[in-house]
């Protein structure tokens, strides 16, 4: 059984990426990266992993926004021709964020596919769609007893910008949730995800750019219900490879292809353990898309 879709998270996403990278950048003091030889890369693998860890920190922020509100958007909105419904998440003193779709939506009974499309703000373009099944079988509308899984795919692109960063997106989703064992009880995430992306920080006497790939696998990530009041999951884990390359402009300027294998390891609260590699090891803030300084482990 394939994954056909995935859906009204995705805007969030992208809305929040740049503006989210300058945040979490800032919150943990990159080492000294004032280069004076043309021959030296003045950015440290510390800051380098820094960098990897704020990006992989705010994709699984963004995707976490997305497995809260979209199973319950699905399912209030399963007629078969609509409009969407505006999808606001509260989450714990409302840090992870709020979001509403407007677009309309359009139902295939042929393929069984609940899909929409909408620009959500200039530059960003976002298709996502979902399939309901019971017994590995499609279904046209949401029912609690017979309805087994959700399935979701999702397309996002465009580019997004809050000074000192910018950023051109091109992300996709694949991601099912199942009931475990109801659900109104509990229910467990996993899928996959590719991005293609370009990061940009400036300021006035230097540049640091990141032009990544990245793969991203959800593993048995459980959410207990209802997600106002149980906002992270209890368990699972979310690997992401980066891929890529990454340029420093200034008194210095070094290109250099980064490689990148990052876990974060869901524990039921906010902040998470985030590891990359052998060597970075980082507490992730998911609420408010920071890396602190505290125990996680």
């Amino acid at each position: 059984m394939q994954p056909r879709t995935l859906r009204y998270v995705l805007g969030a996403a992208v809305l929040t990426l740049g503006l989210a990278a300058c945040d979490a950048a800032s919150l943990v003091t990159p080492p000294n990266e004032n280069g004076t030889s043309s021959g030296t890369d003045p950015v440290t693998s510390a800051q380098e992993q820094n960098d990897i860890a704020t990006q992989a920190g705010n994709m699984t922020a963004n995707d976490l926004i997305l497995m809260n509100g979209n199973a319950d958007a699905a399912a209030s909105a399963s007629r078969t021709s609509r409009t969407a419904p505006g999808l606001s998440l509260s989450v714990v003193g409302g840090v992870l964020g709020t979001w509403t779709f407007p677009g309309t939506c359009s139902y295939d009974s042929t393929t069984f596919l609940h899909s929409c499309t909408d620009t959500l703000t200039a530059g960003l373009v976002l298709d996502f769609s979902h399939e309901f099944f019971g017994s590995d079988a499609p279904r046209a509308t949401f029912d609690s007893a017979s309805t087994d899984s959700i399935q979701f795919q999702g397309h996002l692109a465009g580019t997004v910008s809050s000074a000192p960063w910018s950023a051109t997106v091109n992300l996709r989703r694949a991601l099912t949730v199942a009931k475990d064992p109801a659900w109104n009880q509990q229910r467990i995430w996993n899928g996959t995800g590719s991005d293609t992306s370009t990061v940009q920080f400036s300021d006035s006497t230097l540049s640091r750019t990141y032009a990544l790939a990245a793969a991203s696998t959800y593993s048995n990530v459980v959410f207990a219900v209802p997600h106002t009041e149980n906002p992270w999951p209890m368990s699972g884990s979310v690997t992401f490879t980066f891929n890529g390359t990454r340029t420093r402009e200034g008194n210095t300027t070094v290109s250099k292809t980064v490689s990148y294998a990052a876990t974060l390891t869901f524990n039921g609260r906010s902040i998470v353990p985030l590891d990359i590699g052998d060597t970075g090891h980082f507490c992730v803030d998911l609420a408010r898309r920071t890396l602190v300084d505290v125990s996680c482990r």
